[in-house]
This record gives C-alpha cells, sequence and structure tokens, in this order.
C-alpha cells in the first residue's frame, strides 16, 4: 500500500482523516485538525519549507462564524499559510466576506433580487423565474412542469460538431430522456 489513512479510531471516531501517511515519499505525509464542528480547521505536509521546499505545502482554515473571523455564517473565508514553517511552500489563499444576506463579497461575484449568483468572476449564470438554473456558460437547461431538468443544450458550434462526430443527431441532444428505459428515442 501506498498510504495509509489514520482515523484516530478508539480517541475520535467520527470519521474524520487525520491523516494520510506516504509509505513512498514519507515528506509527503498529510495531517489534518478539525474544529468543534468537524470542518477542517489546517492541512499540513511533514515536509516544511526548511526540510524539503519542493514537497511542502500548509494551510489554515478560517469560517467566519469563528472568534476571528467577524461573521455568523460558518462560510469559509480565508486560507492562510499554517505557519511561518510553510512560508514559501504551495499554497492556496481565498480572503472573502459574506455580507449580512449570508452571499460572498468579492470581486466578480454578483446575485440577482432572489439572491442567485449571477456571475462568479469567470462563470455567468442565467436563472428562471423559480430560480432554476436556466444557463450557465453557454449550456442552457430546460424543465418539466415538474421542476425536472429534461434538457441541456450547448449553443458552442465545437460541442456541436463533437456530438455530430460520434454519431449523436443535435436533436438527440435536445430531446427529452424516454420515460421507459426501453423505448428509443
Amino acid at each position: 500500500m501506498d498510504y495509509t489513512y489514520i482515523f484516530n479510531l478508539g480517541a475520535g471516531d467520527n470519521g474524520n482523516v487525520m491523516g494520510i501517511t506516504n509509505n513512498r515519499a514519507p515528506n509527503r505525509s498529510q495531517s489534518f485538525l478539525y474544529d468543534n464542528l468537524n470542518r477542517i480547521r489546517s492541512a499540513t505536509t511533514t515536509a516544511t519549507y526548511s526540510t524539503d521546499p519542493t514537497n511542502c505545502w500548509g494551510e489554515a482554515y478560517v469560517y467566519d462564524n469563528q472568534p476571528s473571523g467577524g461573521g455568523a455564517w460558518g462560510n469559509l473565508t480565508n486560507i492562510n499559510g499554517a505557519s511561518s514553517a510553510y512560508t514559501g511552500c504551495t499554497q492556496e489563499s481565498l480572503s472573502v466576506t459574506a455580507g449580512s444576506n449570508n452571499q460572498l463579497i468579492a470581486t466578480g461575484i454578483s446575485y440577482d433580487a432572489s439572491g442567485n449568483m449571477l456571475g462568479d468572476g469567470t462563470n455567468t449564470y442565467g436563472w428562471n423565474a423559480e430560480s432554476e438554473i436556466k444557463s450557465a456558460n453557454g449550456v442552457n437547461y430546460t424543465y418539466d412542469g415538474d421542476g425536472k431538468r429534461v434538457d441541456a443544450l450547448h449553443d458552442e458550434p465545437r460541442f456541436k460538431a463533437v456530438i455530430a462526430l460520434i454519431g449523436f443527431p443535435e436533436s438527440a441532444m435536445a430531446a427529452p430522456p424516454p420515460t421507459d428505459p426501453a423505448t428509443p428515442r
């Protein structure tokens, strides 16, 4: 086995992975800490910047309902370095806040009056009157009267060409699925 998972059986028995031992490259083994709500609080490798700068990373996670977070929602709002031992290691970063209506506030994120996200800085979204996703980056969705999604059409020509190349007519992508699997479209 290349990996050994550590669950703290007998001590914490809640299913949280407390560590992953890499049996081939021990410096790449990982440790995890959780808060009292079982949310990940930190994740680190055995390697630190001083011992193995190419295989180290260490992250600390901040939720906005923690004393240092300043909010009441419990959203992940910050990812920071786990400690100074990991400065210079590979790590993600995140710094956002949640407004009084529990919506993330960051550059590029926008919402409609119903609270549906319209954009996240990279992707754009459209919603129908029932707050069901209507479109996302060129894919358009259709729903039946029961609110079940029955159709997803991509309007990009390259996507339609791939469908044609693999032998599906475009109309097959637009047709709702049959109710009986034995019934052809």
